[in-house]
C-alpha cells in the first residue's frame, strides 16, 4: 500500500493521522484498491483501480446514507461522523463474493486512515453481515504509526463460499464537517476451489477393548486427524496423537483432508466393549451384545422393571419384568450405544448395550 503525504487534508483540521501499511505475511490479495483519482467519494461505490483475485468479485468501496462525500483526491473521504456512538447508517462498505465453485479463507483487512476532529484513539467499529452488523470485530493498534489491521483468521471467516459484507463505522468527531478518510485498503488471505470433501466414513458410536487407542477406531478417510473437541477440530489444532488411549464415554472428532481441502468433523463417541454377554456380582446376565432385536436379561432375584436410556440420558422406555427375566425390544432403535438399568429387590444395575447395524 502507498504512503500518503500530509497535504491531503487542509491545514485548518486540528488532528490528522497518517498511517503506512507495513509489509505483512505472504498472504495473497483477495481485494484491494489504492484509491486514486479525483474525488473518489463522489462515487458510491467507487471501483476504479480496484484489484481482485481472479475467482472473486467485489462491489468496491461504498458508504451508507449517514456519511456525506467530502471533496478530496486520491482517497475516499467523508463527513458527518460526529455521533458519540456507532450510527447504523454511517459506514464504509465492501462486499466480496467468491465465484461459483470457490471459497475464501480471509486473513486480514488492512486500511490506511486519516481523520480530523476525532478522539485520539481508533474512532471506528468493524462489523459484518454475519452478525447482522450487530457485533464488533475486535482489533487493536499499537500506535498511530501502524495501520489498522483487522484479524479475520477466526473460523467464521474461513471456507466462505458466499457473499460477505464488511462495514467500517467511524464515529466520535467533534464537528459535522470533520473528515474521516480511507486512503487505501486490502483484504488478504487465499482463494481456493470449493471444498466438497465429505465426512470420514465410520459409525458415530463405537465400542473398544481396554487398552485401545484412536488407531483402533474403525474410521475410513484420507489423512485423518483426531481432536478432543469440536472447537479444536474447527480450528485444526491441537491434533491428538494417534496413540491416544480411548476413554469410556468420550467423544472424539475426526476430519479428513486432501489437496488442501479439509472435511467437516465426524464425532465418534466410544464405550468400553461389553463382550458377547455380561455377568456381574449382583447375578445379572444379559445377551446378546451387540443386539439386533431382543435383549434378554436374567437375574437370580425377581426383576421389577427395566429402564432403557439413550447414551445422552434420554429415557426411551420402561419394561416390566417377568419373574427373574425381562426382554427389551431394540428392533426399532438406531444403531448405537444404549444404557439399560435393571431394578430388583436387591438394588439396580446399569450397563451398556450396543445395537448392531
Amino acid at each position: 500500500m502507498k504512503q500518503k503525504s500530509q497535504n491531503r487534508l487542509p491545514n485548518f483540521f486540528t488532528v490528522l493521522l497518517m498511517l503506512a501499511i507495513l509489509p505483512l505475511s505472504a498472504q495473497s490479495i483477495i481485494f484491494k484498491n489504492n484509491i486514486e483519482g479525483t474525488n473518489p467519494s463522489q462515487f458510491n461505490p467507487f471501483t476504479e483501480g480496484q484489484e481482485t483475485d481472479a475467482h472473486v468479485t467485489a462491489t468496491g468501496i461504498g458508504r451508507g446514507a449517514g456519511l456525506v462525500s467530502a471533496t478530496e483526491s486520491g482517497s475516499y473521504s467523508v463527513t458527518s461522523w460526529n455521533t458519540s456512538a456507532v450510527d447504523n447508517t454511517a459506514y464504509f462498505e465492501f462486499t466480496v463474493t467468491p465465484n461459483p465453485g470457490y471459497r475464501i479463507n480471509y486473513g486480514t483487512l488492512e486500511f490506511n486512515i486519516g481523520f480530523s476532529g476525532g478522539p485520539n484513539n481508533a474512532p471506528l467499529a468493524v462489523r459484518t453481515n454475519l452478525s447482522s452488523y450487530a457485533t464488533n470485530i475486535p482489533f487493536s493498534r499499537a500506535s498511530f504509526s501502524v495501520p489498522v489491521v483487522i484479524d479475520l483468521s477466526a473460523s467464521a471467516y474461513q471456507q466462505v463460499n458466499s457473499s460477505m459484507t464488511f462495514r467500517i463505522y467511524p464515529y466520535g468527531s467533534a464537528n459535522i464537517s470533520d473528515r474521516f478518510t480511507i486512503y487505501d485498503f486490502a483484504f488478504k488471505g487465499s482463494v481456493a476451489p470449493l471444498c466438497n470433501l465429505g465426512l470420514p466414513e465410520g459409525n458415530s458410536q463405537q465400542l473398544f477393548q481396554p487398552g485401545s487407542t484412536l488407531a483402533d477406531l474403525e474410521v475410513a478417510g484420507t489423512n485423518l486427524s483426531w481432536f478432543a473437541s469440536m472447537a479444536d477440530a474447527l480450528d485444526g489444532s491441537p491434533v491428538l496423537p494417534i496413540a491416544t488411549a480411548l476413554t469410556d464415554g468420550a467423544t472424539y472428532y475426526v476430519t479428513q483432508s486432501n489437496g488442501g481441502c479439509t472435511s467437516a468433523p465426524l464425532p465418534v463417541t466410544v464405550a468400553a466393549n461389553l463382550a458377547t454377554a455380561g455377568f456381574d456380582q449382583m447375578k445379572f446376565l444379559w445377551y446378546p451384545n451387540p443386539v439386533s432385536d431382543q435383549l434378554q436379561i436374567e437375574a437370580l432375584s425377581e426383576i421389577d422393571h427395566v429402564v432403557l436410556f439413550a447414551l445422552s440420558g434420554q429415557q426411551l422406555g420402561i419394561i416390566p419384568g417377568n419373574g427373574n427375566k425381562a426382554a427389551v425390544d431394540f428392533s426399532n432403535l438406531a444403531p448405537g450405544i444404549y444404557l439399560v438399568k435393571v431394578f430388583t429387590k436387591d438394588g439396580f444395575k446399569t450397563f451398556k448395550v450396543s445395537k448392531a447395524q
